[in-house]
C-alpha cells in the first residue's frame, strides 16, 4: 500500500487499479460493519467517481474511487500524529480486506 500527500490531505492508495470498482464496494461494506462510523456523505456513483465522507474517533476520513486513480483512503494531512496511526492502521485494515475478499484474476 502506497501513502503519498496530495492537495492538503495524506492519502493511502487501498487499490490502483482504476477498473476496479469492487475494491470501494468492498472496503464500504467493511466499514459500514464498523458501529462506531458516522457517515457524513455516500454517494454511490459508479465507475467514474464514488465516494464515502465519514467520521471515526473523532476524525474526518474520505473513501474515493476514481476512474483513474482507483480506491483511496485520505485524510487531512495536518492530523495529529495520533490520529494519524490510528487513521494508518485503518487503511491497513480496509487494505487486507479489500485485497483478501476479491476475486482472483
Amino acid at each position: 500500500m502506497t501513502c503519498y500527500n496530495y492537495n492538503g490531505r495524506l492519502v493511502f492508495n487501498i487499490d490502483d487499479n482504476s477498473d476496479n470498482f469492487e475494491s470501494f464496494s468492498i472496503a464500504v461494506e467493511f466499514l459500514k460493519r464498523n458501529e462506531n462510523i458516522n457517515i457524513i456523505k455516500y454517494y454511490a456513483g459508479g465507475w467514474d467517481v464514488s465516494c464515502l465522507n465519514f467520521i471515526i474517533d473523532g476524525i474526518e476520513l474520505e473513501l474515493l474511487f476514481r476512474d483513474f486513480g482507483g480506491t483511496e483512503l485520505s485524510v487531512n494531512e495536518n492530523t495529529s500524529e495520533s490520529d494519524l496511526s490510528k487513521v494508518r492502521q485503518w487503511a491497513e485494515e480496509i487494505y487486507k480486506e479489500v485485497h483478501n475478499r476479491q476475486s482472483p484474476s
